[in-house]
C-alpha cells in the first residue's frame, strides 16, 4: 500500500513539475474496404436485380465503366430512375481505378429527403408505368409541403445579375456556361452566392469564370459531374 501510495505522490509531482507525460498513440483507423460492385452492362439488368432484390438487401455497390473504356455500362441517369422506380437511392460515389467507378444504393429511408428533379422524374416514370408499388410507397411518405433541404434548390441559388454579367463578358466562359445543363448551373452558381464573406463570393465567381473558359468543371464538383464541351 505505501509503495503504492508513494507512486501516485511521485506521479503528481511529476506532472506538477511540468513534465509533460507521454502520450498515447492514437488507434489507427482502418482504411474504408474497396466495394465490390455488380456492373450492370445494361438499364434492363439494374432493374431486374431491384425487382428481385429490392425488399431482401439493404445496399448494393453499383459498378460503372467509364466512357472512354468502351465497355457496356449503364449510366448514372439510368440507375437512379431504376431506384427511383423501387424506391431505393442513390448515396456515396467511390472511384476504383482510372476505368471505373462505384456508387452505394440502398433503400430510402422515411425521413429520405426529396429533391425537386427526383419529384418531376419520379412522376414521369409513374405515367409510363415502370413504378413498382414499393416505389410509390417510398414517394408517399414524402410531405410535399416540405422544403427538399437542398441548399442549391433555394431562391439564393442563383448568379446575382452583376455576376453574370461578368461571366458573359469573357466570350469562352459564355459559351460553355450556355451549353451546360440547368443543374449545372444552378449548383455552381449557389456554390458562388452562398459564400458569406463578399471577397469570397468574388474569388469564386474568378475561379467559375475561368474554369469555364477552360472548359473544366469547379473543383468542389469535378469528379461528380461531366461537362458538356460547347459546339462549333
Amino acid at each position: 500500500m505505501a509503495r503504492a501510495k508513494e507512486s501516485r505522490v511521485a506521479r503528481r509531482a511529476k506532472s506538477a513539475s511540468g513534465v509533460a507525460k507521454p502520450r498515447r498513440a492514437a488507434p489507427r483507423t482502418r482504411p474504408a474496404a474497396r466495394p465490390s460492385p455488380r456492373f450492370c452492362a445494361t438499364q434492363a439488368a439494374w432493374r431486374t436485380w431491384l425487382e428481385r432484390n429490392h425488399e431482401k438487401q439493404v445496399e448494393l455497390w453499383v459498378g460503372f465503366w467509364r466512357v472512354a473504356t468502351g465497355k457496356p455500362s449503364i449510366t448514372w441517369p439510368q440507375s437512379v430512375d431504376e431506384a427511383l422506380c423501387f424506391g431505393w437511392i442513390d448515396g456515396q460515389r467511390r472511384g476504383l481505378d482510372r476505368e471505373s467507378y462505384a456508387i452505394r444504393f440502398s433503400p430510402r429511408k422515411p425521413e429520405s429527403l426529396w429533391s425537386r428533379v427526383n419529384l418531376k422524374r419520379f412522376a414521369e416514370l409513374d405515367s409510363l408505368g415502370l413504378v413498382s408499388a414499393a416505389g410509390r410507397a417510398a414517394r408517399a411518405r414524402w410531405d410535399d409541403t416540405k422544403s427538399s433541404g437542398y441548399s442549391y434548390e433555394t431562391p439564393r441559388a442563383g448568379l446575382d445579375a452583376a455576376s453574370l454579367a461578368r461571366l458573359n463578358a469573357n466570350a469562352k466562359a459564355r459559351r460553355f456556361w450556355d451549353a451546360q445543363t440547368p443543374s449545372y448551373r444552378k449548383m455552381t452558381g449557389h456554390w458562388v452566392a452562398s459564400a458569406v464573406k463578399a471577397e469570397t463570393r468574388a474569388a469564386r465567381l474568378e475561379t467559375l469564370i475561368d474554369c469555364c473558359a477552360r472548359g473544366k468543371a469547379i473543383p468542389p464538383i469535378a469528379k461528380l459531374v461531366k461537362v458538356k464541351r460547347p459546339g462549333p
